[in-house]
């Protein structure tokens, strides 16, 4: 579905930018596009996992930022300015991405915390033991390779 919207989105930026362009900028403009769509996701289910449903900002600039080096790269190439890159803008996604994953860790890890704090740390262990036991016997008998 994510796929299907950033390709939805990527003709109208290309449109924008002409005949001008060549076969990687094409690539990385729809690229850029798949990954605001996923980035976009991941935030609204980081914000699900918060008690408070609050918003962490940092991914949010990180993509204003991306979207402003894709809008910065169009003007200079009007410009004859040949120097323009869509680079600048594939690593604030890479970073709005990872500041997601880190933001969603830490809520993750706090309810898991939440949820724990009810019970003794043996039978916290116990459960732990029992759990890593079954997921390694699939590991351990499996053939290796």
């Amino acid at each position: 579905m994510m796929r299907e919207h950033g390709a939805k989105i990527a003709p109208c930026l290309l449109a924008l930018r002409g005949d001008r362009m060549n076969t990687l900028d094409h690539e990385q403009i729809e690229k850029l596009c798949w990954m605001y769509g996923r980035i976009k996701h991941y935030m609204l289910k980081a914000e699900e996992f918060g008690l408070e449903h609050k918003t962490y900002l940092q991914p949010r600039l990180e993509l204003f930022q991306a979207l402003d080096h894709m809008m910065s790269e169009y003007f200079l190439e009007q410009l004859d300015d040949k120097t323009g890159s869509l680079n600048g803008a594939m690593k604030h996604m890479y970073t709005a991405f990872f500041d997601i994953a880190d933001w969603t860790i830490k809520e993750i890890r706090r309810l898991v915390i939440m949820d724990l704090k009810r019970y003794s740390p043996d039978v916290i262990k116990t459960a732990f033991l029992n759990i890593t036991a079954e997921f390694a016997r699939p590991l351990m008998n499996s053939p290796r390779k």
